[in-house]
């Protein structure tokens, strides 16, 4: 299915970290993704002066998919999904799942500083 100004992002997926035999922690792997269908758009300012104070300085896209996208978790040791969009790589920061008509995640995600 495609959506209304379907565009073609990358995700890419960090494992939890394991500790190694001899008990030093490994680090994530990283699978990727290619060419996922998405809606691409800014995030509106309504939902920006919503933000922390320290978010809101840091550029912020909604990202809607059928894609499975995750937050972190701490608690649980998983690592957000990453969405390369136009060669700059953003952190799943909030996902919002809609499992009615047209299932989809409508997603806030943030530029990682390089």
């Amino acid at each position: 299915m495609a959506f209304v100004g379907n565009q073609k992002i990358s995700v890419i997926e960090r494992s939890a970290p394991a500790r190694g035999s001899d008990g030093r922690m490994t680090a994530p792997t990283e699978t990727l993704f290619e060419l996922v269908d998405a809606t691409v758009n800014p995030v509106p300012g309504d939902e920006l002066s919503a933000l922390p104070e320290g978010e809101r300085n840091t550029k912020q896209l909604r990202v809607i998919t059928q894609y499975e996208l995750t937050e972190g978790d701490e608690d649980a040791g998983t690592y957000a999904s990453i969405v390369v969009y136009e060669g700059e790589r953003y952190e799943v920061r909030s996902v919002s799942k809609y499992r009615r008509v047209i299932p989809h995640n409508a997603a806030r995600v943030a530029r990682i500083k390089p």
